[in-house]
């Protein structure tokens, strides 16, 4: 018998403490899923009644995670919270930048702009209240600050007072380019380019005439001409400034005279461009002018109906790749000095002086009338195709930046704002086929 010791097993845990210990664990991770969830919460700024709803349904961590974020892309916080009612609203410096841009814009242009309900918060409020106002949102104390410090100190500081004038500017100043007449939109043809690098336009209805294919035959090939023209966006740019003094002044229709006079100057910039196209007669790529005897596109004599079916007429008969194009003129184009000529044969059924004859050319064109080419002849008239059966004029803007584009620096030239406003564009001719002058004298 063997009499040595055995040593002794330790005893199993009883059911009780496993219990325990589960218990524990499961407590400890409960505490840690709360304390985790309350601090995201209130780092994602948050109601704690967010909190609450999220602990109490028992949501995991990383689903609770995920609620927090989906929640703050609303952009909502709660505004008291020992308000025991929540009010969830959108950010306060977000709110009152857009209705601060919304009560400036009303008061500057009330005809182009309308109140919103959001900007009849600040519909009362100065250019140096706002400025108070930015600053106060940031937590500065205004108490004691005289109007140009206050002023100073909101332009050149974090604040959203330099946001909110700078996209007034902007907002003005494209209401106003759009809203500037540009007659060469509806005969010219609109492009984009994604950079200033050359662009190179091979002349649409080259192909050639197409040949009939015997049976069994091999069918010919062809070879398109390489006419083509070339051109290139140019930027156009100006600075202009806005004083402390004006703004302290409340001077807001010094902020839209010149947002409105740089949108407008951008709009006739393009036409300008355009038209000089037409009146400038320059070179094409095959070294004759755009209009010329040796491009069938050049006439003489006044607007009547002789005149006009003679420009009809050569623009019919223009060929390329060996056919005929058979184009027609959409558009009549003519100095303020002919409008109202133009308009009795364009517009009225019966030939002027003429009233027993009929007007082939009513509602035959729309008509365009730009002054621009007064201050060239106010005798010349022009014929132009649809633009979208064949390149006539060509107008360009970089991708993405239609229009004039304003930048707004807090500077120390001038005691205020600058403001920058740059213009990507440009224009060729492309073709002359689908393009008609005539001299308008005999």
């Amino acid at each position: 018998m063997n009499t040595e010791e055995q040593p002794a097993q330790e005893a199993a845990p009883s059911v009780d403490a496993q219990s325990e210990s589960l218990e524990q664990k499961g407590a400890e991770g409960e505490r840690a899923r709360i304390l985790e969830i309350k601090k995201s919460v209130k780092l994602a700024k948050l109601s704690d009644e967010f909190a609450d709803k999220l602990i109490q349904k028992g949501v995991k961590l990383e689903d609770a995670r995920k609620a927090i974020f989906d929640e703050m892309a609303k952009g909502q916080i709660e505004v008291k919270s020992q308000n025991p009612s929540v009010t969830v609203v959108r950010d306060e410096r977000e709110t009152f930048r857009q209705a601060g841009l919304d009560a400036i814009l009303h008061r500057s242009a009330p005809s182009r702009f309308k109140m919103t309900e959001n900007g009849r918060r600040f519909a009362g409020f100065t250019l140096k209240e706002l400025a108070r106002k930015s600053l106060e949102i940031q937590g500065v104390d205004t108490s004691g600050m005289n109007a140009m410090d206050l002023v100073g100190r909101a332009l050149h500081t974090t604040s959203d007072f330099p946001y909110i004038l700078a996209d007034a500017i902007n907002k003005s100043l494209r209401s106003a380019y759009e809203e500037s007449p540009k007659t060469f939109t509806a005969w010219a043809k609109r492009a984009s380019a994604s950079d200033f690098k050359n662009i190179t336009r091979t002349q649409l209805n080259n192909f050639p005439t197409l040949t009939k294919v015997l049976e069994h035959g091999e069918i010919q090939s062809k070879t398109v001409s390489e006419e083509k023209e070339t051109y290139s966006l140019a930027s156009y740019a100006g600075i202009v400034g806005i004083s402390r003094q004006a703004i302290i002044n409340d001077d807001l229709s010094a902020f839209d005279r010149l947002a409105v006079g740089a949108g407008v100057a951008a709009a006739a910039l393009e036409s300008d461009i355009v038209y000089a196209i037409l009146t400038a007669n320059a070179a094409l790529n095959d070294g004759v002018a755009l209009f010329h005897a040796n491009h069938a596109n050049l006439g003489t004599g006044v607007i009547n109906v002789a005149n006009l079916g003679a420009g009809r007429a050569a623009m019919r008969k223009q060929k390329a790749g060996g056919r005929v194009l058979n184009l027609r003129p959409a558009f009549l184009i003519v100095p303020a000095a002919l409008e109202t000529v133009a308009q009795q044969y364009i517009n009225q059924g019966i030939v002027p002086d003429q009233g027993a004859n009929a007007n082939p050319f009513q509602n035959s064109m729309g008509l365009v009338v730009e002054p621009r080419l007064d201050d060239t002849s106010a005798l010349v008239w022009y014929m132009a195709a649809q633009p979208s059966l064949i390149d006539t004029v060509e107008y360009c803007y970089l991708d993405g930046a239609e229009g004039v584009y304003t930048e707004t620096q807090m500077g120390f030239e001038i005691d205020g704002v600058k403001i920058k406003a740059r213009h990507d564009f440009a224009a060729k001719a492309i073709d002359y086929k689908g393009l008609y002058k005539s001299s308008g004298v005999s």
